[in-house]
This record gives structure tokens, C-alpha cells and sequence, in this order.
């Protein structure tokens, strides 16, 4: 899994695509639909959208999508900008951020969307705003 590092190391994306290939997972955070980079200290001037293009044409396949302005928030998603990213990446999109109640999760698996195969839940199950397996079931309905 790379972070920022795809994106400042180019020669390292490249690396680790031709050992590990659709193995390589590269998370795309965003601060306000852009990139935030060094441990969400700074934005770049790219969006999410053109990161996972740019990315893609590299040869990533699967990613991960924070919504950093969300991340530990428990206010919810943003079901349409999970939509656009998911709609962008060529492969595969596990989604993390906002995530705070059953419900978050139900839309989620609402979508329905190919590419979106995963979620990352932090805080809330910390706070155990509900189980492991009131989740799953969630997920799975």
C-alpha cells in the first residue's frame, strides 16, 4: 500500500508495479476533492478524480479513498463523490471517512457499485455505534 509516495516517488510506483502488479494498492486522500498528501498536512492542486486517472495510466488498479474532511468525523458519506471516484478507478475501491451509523453502511452497500469491494470503519466501531457483525450484515443485505 502507497500513499504519497506514488506521488512523489514515481520510480518507487513503478518498482513496486512491475514486482507485485494489481497487488499494489494506492490510497488517494482528499481534502476538499483534493489530493492531501504528507500525513494530510498538505493539498496538492489534484483532484482525486485526475490522481486515480493519472494513477491508472500508470498501471494501479485498486485504491483506497479517504475522505479526510470526514476521517473520524462520524457525520456520515458523501454517497456521490464515493460514486465519482468509484467510477474513475479501473479496478477496485475500498472507501474510508465519515463512517458513524449502520445507515452509512447501508448506502454504501446501496450503491451496489462494482468497483467499490470494501469499506474502512475506524472511530465508529471504537465507539461501538454497532458490532463487527451488525455491519457485516449491513453490508451484506
Amino acid at each position: 500500500m502507497l500513499g504519497t509516495a506514488a506521488f512523489a516517488d514515481g520510480e518507487l510506483l513503478d518498482h513496486a508495479l512491475a514486482e507485485h502488479g494489481e497487488r499494489v494498492v494506492v490510497s488517494v486522500d482528499t481534502r476538499g476533492g483534493r489530493v492531501a498528501t504528507a500525513g494530510w498536512t498538505e493539498t496538492a492542486s489534484l483532484t482525486a478524480l485526475d490522481a486515480v486517472a493519472l494513477l491508472a495510466q500508470r498501471g494501479v488498479h485498486c485504491f483506497i479513498h479517504t475522505d479526510v474532511d470526514r476521517d473520524g468525523m462520524l457525520e456520515g458519506i458523501d454517497a456521490a463523490a464515493v460514486a465519482r471516484i468509484a467510477d474513475a478507478v479501473p479496478g477496485e475501491l475500498l472507501y474510508s471517512g465519515g463512517i458513524g451509523s449502520l445507515a452509512d453502511l447501508e448506502a454504501l452497500a446501496g450503491m451496489r457499485h462494482p468497483r467499490l469491494v470494501g469499506v474502512i470503519v475506524g472511530k465508529a466501531l471504537y465507539e461501538r455505534r454497532f458490532t463487527p457483525a451488525q455491519a457485516e450484515a449491513a453490508l451484506c443485505s
